[in-house]
């Protein structure tokens, strides 16, 4: 036992707690209070939680958190920690000589057998005709983004492939990116845009583009025909904003604080194209989410300093400092990183579900695991299968909360703000983050233009789960979430038609949970559930519609629903 586990105990035998007692007033584990006491650096799933757990067992007990890392950082016993990936032992010069000698032994062996089955009589053998050329058409877009990491610099180099093929009856004389980075100035740099790597330093031959805010067009360099691929590479960095803590939605996914970074809506995303219109551009808003994507794959790598957790959209793989990232029919890529996050896992069914906070809000990180796996199984069970394999939930440096493809980001105030259980907003704005999941990533819409069909249904779907789950709180829900405010205000307007907050969510989050709820109650709970049910399964990897949604009702129920749609979208 070294002198940092002696100094744990000791500082705990003084204040006379038993292990139980120190779990309760530290929110850390027994087992992993044991094994810091005892230096069982394996216990632990990497380098940020020790660093973590160690430093708020130290401020419970009354020491020095940084002499406490000092002790740590001493420590030889660090290097038992579990390695993410194993490492080979080099071979000595003689232990070579030996594996080459065996090796020739077993070539010669090999040898003299294929002689002896030479020899041996065997019918002439069947010619095999040459394997035909086949051109794999990736009928969804593929991004592969390869990051560098500067965590200390707030920085991202990057580079970015796209396939796309062109699917539609049209002929495509150009590609059309929102590059949502580039509404602030010094942030977002394009270095080139191409149409093929370049080997060794030979400079890629460079496409002509246009970068005019946010929209980046880029010219191809003969005309895609229907049923046609291209590939393109770009190269960029960001310099990363400071995040206002009090700043939320556009301003609040992209930068980085003291001691994290977060990565949303960070790289060039492909347009909609509607056929026989053309390219779907949208302008960049300071309310709501200015951000309306197709399906894509995405194959994601990057690449960070050791000390760095990284949490991302997709299955991981982590090969020491790099953390590669898989995610079929996605909406969008994100992620986040910090030299402090703690993370608690759990399985709901098929999902792991994953939790990134800091070591302060241990509590409040494991409260979000715990009501981030009931509504997922809450809501596969009332809307449809969950499509991914995993789920993560990060604690960041803003003001809001934040949904994309397989994760979402939450506000450190609400971690703060938590009391615990499940009569808490924070746990009311995550589950609405998990609705995300069904209503924008599967059932996706025009956010900038119709931004009710997600949020309506994210809000009601979050009401949805008090009921199912935890039904005795289902007024106060409705009380601290929609009407202590007295929402007013259309509720199918554009992000455009708003200027501040308070005034897009009381119309388009809190009146339009009151519409579902309405209209729940005009169908009835057996039509009303068909359809949700029906909407989610038709519409899924679809940009949906407000025609979609009524003409799907429509299928489900004869009631007449005109004056509920008068009172809320009006005349």
């Amino acid at each position: 036992m070294g002198k940092l586990g002696d100094a744990l105990r000791e500082a705990r035998k003084r204040k006379n707690w038993s292990l139980a007692q120190a779990e309760g007033a530290t929110r850390i584990r027994q087992q992993y209070i044991v094994a810091l006491e005892k230096e069982h650096f394996a216990e632990f799933a990497g380098e940020s939680q020790i660093r973590g757990f160690l430093r708020t067992y130290a401020l419970h007990l009354g020491l020095d958190p940084e002499e406490i890392l000092e002790y740590y950082d001493e420590e030889p016993r660090k290097l038992s920690l579990r390695p993410t990936i194993p490492t080979l032992r080099s071979l000595s010069p003689w232990s070579m000589m030996n594996l080459l000698i065996l090796l020739s032994i077993v070539i010669i062996v090999g040898a003299m057998g294929l002689y002896v089955a030479s020899r041996q009589s065997a019918p002439p053998p069947t010619p095999t005709p040459t394997a035909t050329q086949v051109t794999v058409i990736h009928t969804t877009p593929r991004y592969v983004l390869e990051v560098s990491l500067d965590y200390e610099g707030h920085r991202l180099d990057a580079t970015q492939r796209l396939d796309f093929a062109n699917m539609t009856e049209d002929t495509l004389e150009e590609l059309v990116f929102n590059v949502f980075p580039n509404h602030a100035e010094d942030v977002f740099l394009l270095k080139s845009v191409s149409t093929e790597q370049g080997e060794g330093d030979e400079e890629p031959p460079q496409l002509e583009y246009k970068l005019n805010g946010t929209s980046l067009r880029v010219s191809l360099p003969s005309p895609l025909e229907p049923e046609d691929q291209t590939t393109l590479f770009l190269t960029f960095s960001l310099d990363l904003p400071r995040m206002n803590p009090y700043l939320q939605w556009s301003n609040g996914s992209l930068g980085y604080s003291d001691r994290m970074l977060a990565a949303g809506n960070w790289y060039p995303a492909l347009v909609p194209y509607k056929q026989g219109q053309g390219w779907s551009m949208f302008a960049f808003h300071l309310v709501g989410d200015p951000y309306v994507t197709e399906v894509a794959d995405y194959e994601v790598e990057i690449v960070a300093p050791s000390q760095v957790v990284v949490a991302g959209s997709g299955e991981e793989q982590r090969f020491g400092n790099r953390w590669r990232y898989t995610a079929s029919e996605a909406r969008s890529f994100a992620f986040t990183a910090s030299d402090e996050y703690v993370v608690a896992t759990q399985q709901a069914g098929h999902v792991t579900v994953s939790s990134y906070f800091f070591p302060a809000h241990e509590r409040s990180g494991s409260d979000a695991l715990v009501a981030a796996s009931e509504a997922l199984l809450a809501f596969e069970e009332l809307f449809g299968p969950y499509p991914y394999s995993s789920y993560r939930v990060a604690e960041v440096d803003f003001a809001g909360a934040m949904e994309f493809s397989g994760m979402a980001f939450m506000g450190d105030d609400w971690y703060g703000d938590h009391p615990g259980g499940y009569r808490s907003r924070m746990v009311s704005l995550l589950v609405h983050e998990v609705a995300h999941q069904w209503w924008y990533g599967s059932v996706g819409n025009n956010q900038a233009r119709e931004p009710w069909l997600d949020e309506a249904l994210a809000t009601y779907s979050s009401m949805l789960y008090y009921e199912r789950m935890h039904p005795e709180l289902v007024e106060w829900w409705w009380d601290v979430e929609v009407e202590s405010y007295r929402p007013q205000g259309q509720i199918d307007r554009p992000i455009y038609a708003f200027m501040d907050g308070r005034t897009y969510l009381n119309a388009v989050y809190r009146r339009g949970a009151l519409f579902v709820r309405d209209l729940r109650d005009r169908m009835g709970d057996e039509e009303f559930f068909a359809f949700l049910r029906d909407y989610y399964e038709s519409q899924t990897n679809e940009l949906s519609t407000a025609d979609d949604f009524f003409g799907i009702l429509n299928r489900h129920t004869a009631v007449d629903i005109s004056s509920l749609r008068e009172e809320y979208f009006g005349p």
